[in-house]
């Protein structure tokens, strides 16, 4: 088995950890700071998807999920407060990295390490996990440094605060969906539309704080996420009407 396209191919297929990455974004305002992100990151997820992989520590998957949904909504709400020049991302992508590796081992753990090769399977899943990851982010980088080199400061803000309401939506849909599957009473609440409530209380925890620490642009901020939850609700209402 090609442990190195097996990493390569989660990467991409993972809402929750491509969400993360973009979050992340929000906080990079060069290309140095883009670096020492994604290595922090590294550094965290590898060191966590060794531990668990290798059996030394595991976390259960219903602890896991949750903290790494959650890390792409606190991410990039704080990234939007702050602004990319105060962030410092590399603090978040390594803390929460840690999490993130434990989600990695969770999908490494359902097909096994080959006996005898565990070290050499493992090196070459994470190869793969990071090609991943830059595949996705290097575009994207590019892509937004050409965007916004050549507009105001006042309206790459807004660009900010645009985008991040439509990262805000994934976000809180992946929070909502999450805390679905793990209480059991919200998937009887609502059956067809599971990550509404859990998508609503993590919109009503972003509100208070950012009105306790949005500053001067709390205003814009708020009125993103009001675009974030409209957003989520709307993309909830489009699989519900589609499931009938």
């Amino acid at each position: 088995m090609d442990y190195g396209q097996l990493g390569f191919e989660h990467v991409l297929e993972g809402i929750d950890h491509l969400a993360f990455l973009l979050a992340l974004l929000f906080g990079i305002a060069s290309l140095r700071a883009l670096v020492v992100t994604v290595t922090a990151f590294t550094i965290a997820h590898s060191a966590t998807l060794a531990i668990a992989s290798l059996g030394i520590l595991n976390l259960p998957r219903d602890f896991v999920e949750p903290i790494i949904a959650i890390s792409v909504l606190l991410v990039l709400w704080r990234h939007l407060t702050k602004g990319a020049d105060a962030s410092m991302a590399w603090v978040p992508a390594f803390a929460f990295g840690l999490f993130h590796g434990f989600g990695f081992a969770g999908a490494l753990g359902e097909i096994g390490l080959p006996t005898g090769m565990q070290g050499a399977a493992l090196v070459g899943f994470n190869l793969g996990v990071e090609a991943g990851q830059l595949a996705f982010l290097l575009p994207i980088a590019l892509g937004v440094g050409i965007v916004t080199s050549n507009i105001k400061a006042e309206q790459k803000q807004n660009f900010r605060l645009q985008a991040g309401s439509i990262i805000g939506a994934i976000s809180l849909h992946l929070v909502g969906t999450t805390l679905a599957n793990i209480l059991p009473g919200v998937n009887s609440l609502l059956t067809e539309w599971q990550p509404i409530p859990g998508a609503i209380v993590a919109s009503a925890a972003v509100a208070i704080y950012l009105l306790r620490y949005g500053g001067l642009q709390m205003k814009a901020l708020l009125q993103a996420l009001r675009m974030s939850l409209l957003l989520a609700i709307l993309f909830a209402a489009g699989k519900a009407l589609g499931a009938r």
